[in-house]
């Protein structure tokens, strides 16, 4: 007896698949709509807008096309598909009373992707779960870190910036010295703040040194050189960025630095 491929409960009929990806598409869009509510200018996360079209980027040039499999290709897909959408809903309502809550966030675009996922397998689209899990964590750079995380970056960064900033001023002469988050040379004071921290420039460069390490394919090594170079980057640049600020508060005084400090930062970023 010949069975056919739409007899087989566990194949996806095929009406079903542009059904789910309709589905799931419009669930993308709603988590991304509250996940842009962290990319706006004031917020550390503004690369986040191309995060998305560069994780499709990553998927399309993995992607293999539908794999003859013996059997029932999606059988074996149900039940983690099952188990996928049952997380999806729970982080979904978790997130409902503040789209400012981090942790379902990375609840639901962790257990969305298992479900996109399940169900590309289960459609038999051509994705490995290798291509899969590496777009998915690429991904994940879009979202805001933890808070707890996010925070101890941003005050380690701060003492950087602030001790390169006041021992360089040393060589130009002035008598600085660290005092917590600022610099004080003679009774002048330089505050080195949060949003001077360099936690933008390096959550970008990041997240694209992840980027080109998976596009291109590069090793473990070679991918960890990147993501340290990025690092090094910048720090460097927002160091020296802090020092110009600083000599030129101390040259031409406050009025001057905060009329330049727009410009020498965007310079530098």
């Amino acid at each position: 007896m010949i069975k056919h491929r739409s007899d087989d409960p566990g194949t996806l009929s095929s009406w079903s698949v542009p059904v789910g990806l309709a589905c799931l598409l419009l669930a993308w869009l709603s988590l991304f709509s509250r996940a842009s509510l962290w990319w706006s200018e004031a917020s550390y996360y503004t690369h986040g807008w191309c995060v998305p079209f560069l994780a499709i980027l990553l998927l399309s040039r993995s992607r293999k096309g539908p794999v003859q499999e013996e059997g029932s290709p999606g059988s074996s897909w149900l039940l983690p598909l099952a188990l996928a959408a049952l997380l999806v809903f729970p982080s979904r309502m978790l997130g409902e009373p503040d789209p400012f809550w981090r942790i379902p966030l990375w609840l639901e675009m962790i257990s969305l992707s298992a479900l996109s996922y399940s169900f590309a397998r289960a459609a038999n689209l051509g994705f490995s779960r290798r291509a899969w899990t590496l777009a998915t964590l690429y991904l994940l750079t879009c979202l805001p870190w933890p808070a707890v995380l996010e925070s101890s970056v941003v005050h380690s960064l701060t003492f950087i910036v602030a001790a390169f900033a006041a021992e360089a001023l040393l060589w130009f002469g002035h008598p600085a010295e660290v005092m917590g988050n600022a610099i004080l040379v003679d009774r002048e004071t330089i505050s080195i703040d949060q949003a001077c921290s360099g936690i933008r420039s390096l959550q970008n460069l990041l997240s694209f040194a992840l980027f080109f390490a998976l596009y291109y394919r590069l090793d473990g090594i070679r991918a960890l050189l990147g993501i340290t170079i990025g690092i090094l980057l910048s720090l460097g640049f927002n160091s020296l960025r802090a020092l110009a600020l600083s000599l030129v508060f101390l040259e031409f005084g406050p009025e001057d630095g905060e009329t330049w400090h727009d410009a020498i930062g965007n310079s530098f970023i």
